[in-house]
Formats: structure tokens, sequence, C-alpha cells
């Protein structure tokens, strides 16, 4: 399984981040993204986040405060190819 962390939902939404190869290549080969500080994210920049992230089919998005994540995540199995 592969995680793919955002650290913050404003560097998510940064269109600069957005255009970079190896940002936008862990999205796409993650099975789980992991949206982190979703305490201090505008709803404007969760609506962004959670619409990028159904644009990517299969991976599982798991919105979180603080890095807290269920460590049962650790067994969720990797998306075939």
């Amino acid at each position: 399984m592969r995680l793919c962390a955002c650290s913050t939902p404003h560097r998510f939404t940064d269109p600069a981040l957005g255009a970079r190869d190896d940002y936008l290549e862990q999205m796409v080969f993650a099975d789980i993204l992991v949206i982190n500080k979703s305490d201090v994210a505008t709803s404007g920049e969760m609506t962004k986040i959670r619409e990028a992230a159904a644009r990517l089919p299969g991976r599982m998005a798991v919105v979180t405060a603080h890095g807290q994540i269920s460590a049962a995540l650790l067994d969720v199995p990797a998306r075939s190819a």
C-alpha cells in the first residue's frame, strides 16, 4: 500500500505545487490520500481537495488533523495496477 500525504490544504490547492510532476505522481500512484491539517483549512480549500481526490478513482481519501490516522489503514490492500 502506498500513502500520499498532503501536508496542508493550502499547499494542496496551490497551483504551483499542483503543476509539479513529482507531486502529481505521488497522488496518481497512491492508494490512500491523506489530507492533513483539515482543522486549518477553509471550506473552499476542502471542497477543492475533495474534488481533486474524486478525479482519482479507486483511491481512498482520509481527512485528518494533526496527522492522526487509524493504524487499520496500514492493512488496506494496494490497488491492482
